[in-house]
């Protein structure tokens, strides 16, 4: 009865002190001020991203980025991301050899909230499209899905829930979907 009582107490414990953990090095503490944002393709820097070992396939480099930002929006949280043709938030490429970034969000905040991201692919990697899970060359809609993860505010986390797409390091099967947990905070974000 006594192991039963203090398994119990030490369950219960690390469950608090995981989830506050979690939480810490999950969600940064900004937040857009509205329970939407808006985002711009750059279709000429995109069609130099290098896709299934080609240039000038702005189409494909688009669907892949539909993909990953459907996914944020296909959660039960009100927030969405939303592809317009006239904003400030961008999506684009930039060719950075020596760095070691797949793709990265620049974020400017002002009063604690979020008022512009810019989202860069670094089109020195070589990507592949349609969910193919590869490592190198790297699945884009995987990439942008986590990048993605950063515009709603959520920051890279390396030992806590190895399964969130905001796992730091690039893995098939944590990139391949926004995860419960993230879906999970996001609502408690937005709503």
């Amino acid at each position: 009865m006594k192991i039963l009582a203090v398994t119990a107490i030490i369950l219960v414990f690390t469950i608090l002190i995981s989830d506050y953990a979690v939480y810490a090095n999950h969600y940064t503490g900004y937040r857009w001020f509205l329970t939407y944002t808006n985002v711009c393709y750059d279709s000429y820097s995109l069609s130099l991203v290098n896709i299934n070992r080609y240039t000038n396939n702005f189409n494909v480099v688009a669907s892949e980025l539909d993909q990953a930002r459907n996914d944020w929006n296909n959660q039960p949280s009100i927030f969405t991301i939303n592809k317009v043709n006239s904003c400030n938030n961008w999506v684009t490429s930039g060719y950075a050899p020596d760095q070691p970034w797949l793709a990265r969000v620049i974020k400017t905040v002002q009063a604690g909230y979020i008022v512009d991201a810019d989202m860069e692919i670094n089109r020195y990697y070589n990507f592949v499209s349609w969910g193919r899970c590869s490592t190198p060359p790297y699945t884009l809609d995987y990439v942008a899905r986590h990048e993605f993860g950063h515009y709603v505010e959520f920051r890279d986390i390396l030992y806590w829930l190895p399964n969130s797409i905001m796992h730091g390091s690039y893995h098939c099967e944590r990139w391949d979907s926004v995860k419960s947990y993230d879906s999970n905070e996001l609502s408690s974000i937005y709503g």
